[in-house]
């Protein structure tokens, strides 16, 4: 993106729909962190949510010529691992 002769705006996604719970379930599993401990407040949940929402990178791939093959847990994989290097106490 940045070696690009004009700057532009692009989607870097996977493309797939994620929910939240599956994301906090993959992360507090994967932390050995019990599903116990996540509390649900049906108060907090706004009204005019989008059900189903993801990203198109076509326009990157058509421009950049950047292909994704991660799943989305994939990427999320490297992003705990990489913090629990950088805060590992």
């Amino acid at each position: 993106m940045l070696q690009q002769e004009k700057a532009d705006d692009f989607v870097i996604c996977s493309g797939q729909s994620v929910s939240l719970h599956d994301v906090v379930t993959y992360v507090f599993n994967k932390l050995n962190i019990p599903l116990s401990a996540i509390r649900v407040s049906k108060t907090l949940f706004r009204p005019n949510d989008i059900e189903d929402i993801y990203g198109s990178g076509a326009k990157a791939a058509r421009l950049l010529r950047w292909d994704y093959k991660m799943s989305f847990f994939e990427a999320l994989d490297i992003l705990i691992e990489e913090e629990r290097m950088n805060y590992a106490g």
